[in-house]
């Protein structure tokens, strides 16, 4: 009878990477595949469910309970009441004086905002794009006439590296 060699000086092909790993560190997987060490991945557990038995759909004797608690606090004499169904009915609408309405309380002090525009003061320099794609305006200040350091600035922020 044969012997299998004990394969010290071998190599194998992982099957994930394609790279060779010597053949004492290869490991197979749940899916067949000869991987090495580092590259193994465990079967993930909801690849495979537990099987769980149904839920209880029903309470023994629970009507009984259920009467037997409501003549134990004096509720089993009482009915419901049975509803008449009537037509729904909308009234108009009037007008009403002597209600504030809510666009003329005033918020804030009562002074509106201004619109925001580009007065042409501070030159726009570009559009620079920061964390998330969010795009800022990039201006030149009076000591940066080429907005380089702004520029600089919004690169070496938090994010966007």
């Amino acid at each position: 009878m044969s012997k299998y060699s004990i394969g010290k000086r071998a190599k194998a092909i992982s099957d994930r990477s394609g790279m060779a790993f010597p053949y004492n560190e290869m490991l197979k997987e749940w899916n067949g595949a000869l991987v090495h060490r580092s590259e193994f991945e465990a079967k993930h557990p909801q690849l495979e469910p537990h099987a769980h038995a149904a839920d209880a759909q029903s309470l023994r004797e629970a009507r009984l309970k259920h009467e037997a608690w409501l003549k134990e606090r004096g509720l089993d004499q009482l009915r419901h009441k049975k509803k008449t169904s009537e037509p729904l009915v909308l009234e108009p609408i009037v007008e009403r004086t002597g209600v504030p309405l809510g666009n003329k309380i005033p918020v804030s002090g009562g002074k509106k905002q201004e619109a925001l525009f580009y007065s042409g003061k501070r030159k726009l320099i570009g559009i620079a794009t920061m964390h998330k794609s969010n795009q800022v305006p990039v201006f030149a200040d009076d000591d940066d006439v080429s907005g380089r350091k702004a520029a600089t600035e919004i690169t070496l922020m938090k994010g966007n590296k």
